[in-house]
């Protein structure tokens, strides 16, 4: 197999899927996701004109949903352009508060039967150690696994506001070629795109939101985009705070 063929069957096969998840979002819901990556280009015969390099890119995947209802875009859009402040009676939730709390419970119990000193206790299956029951159960658990399509990898630095813009005009138009008319004003009326990403990826987004606020339509507005946090971030954060707290930094001990 010469490199030709093996270029030529890669770019086909990469057509390929792309036309698949072109013709499924027009259908069903879907979210992106986005980060930068940096690729190290290494030239083992340098000249003036060929020299390794290190340079900033962006990776990103589409996430189809097939088994919800497509968003409604005009609701959400609704709803942003109303939204009052956020009081603090909003964040109350007895309910909520009552799960969370016994997740708690469960998790400290859990710590104690997996210590060296609960391994003989008799009754570690009782049915008062279960967990509690799940909220929102995750589809996949019904053999629904998430589908992921990588999208080709841009040579665009996403840390700027203008990386971002770029980025964003480069999936949404040439790799899922939504720039016919039809296309624009369903993306930019009627649909909602959930982009998931680091807190840099959703507060650049926001960021250009808020300067684009006055522009003519909605596609220039992004209203399109709901910006998500990602969860892994989220966490990350979580845990340094609390090994922060209780450990310290090198500034001193919690």
């Amino acid at each position: 197999m010469s490199n030709t063929w093996q270029n030529e069957s890669i770019e086909a096969l990469s057509e390929g899927a792309m036309e698949k998840i072109r013709t499924f979002i027009s259908n069903f819901p879907f979210f992106v996701t986005a980060d930068n990556v940096n690729v190290p280009f290494r030239v083992f015969t340098q000249r003036i004109q060929n020299k390794s390099s290190f340079q900033s890119g962006t990776a990103a995947t589409v996430y189809p949903i097939s088994n919800v209802e497509l968003f409604d875009g005009k609701q959400f859009r609704a709803t942003s352009r109303t939204a009052g402040d956020l009081e603090y009676e909003d964040l109350i939730d007895i309910e909520g508060g009552r799960r969370i709390h016994a997740q708690k419970v469960h998790h400290i119990l859990r710590f104690l039967l997996d210590s060296p000193y609960f391994q003989e206790y008799a009754h570690r299956d009782h049915e008062a150690f279960d967990p509690p029951p799940p909220v929102r159960l995750i589809p996949a658990a019904y053999g629904k696994p998430t589908e992921m399509w990588p999208l080709q990898t841009m040579h665009i630095d996403q840390a700027s506001l203008e990386g971002n813009s770029q980025w964003m005009d480069d999936v949404f138009g040439r790799q899922l070629r939504l720039n016919s008319q039809e296309a624009k004003h369903r993306l930019g009326n009627e649909m909602v795109v959930p982009i998931v990403g680091d807190e840099l990826t959703t507060s650049r987004i926001q960021t250009l939101k808020r300067y684009r606020a006055k522009d003519d339509n909605g596609l220039a507005r992004m209203e399109y985009a709901a910006e998500v946090p990602g969860y892994f971030h989220v966490f990350i954060t979580c845990g340094i705070m609390i090994y922060q707290n209780h450990g310290g930094t090198k500034r001193g001990r919690g």
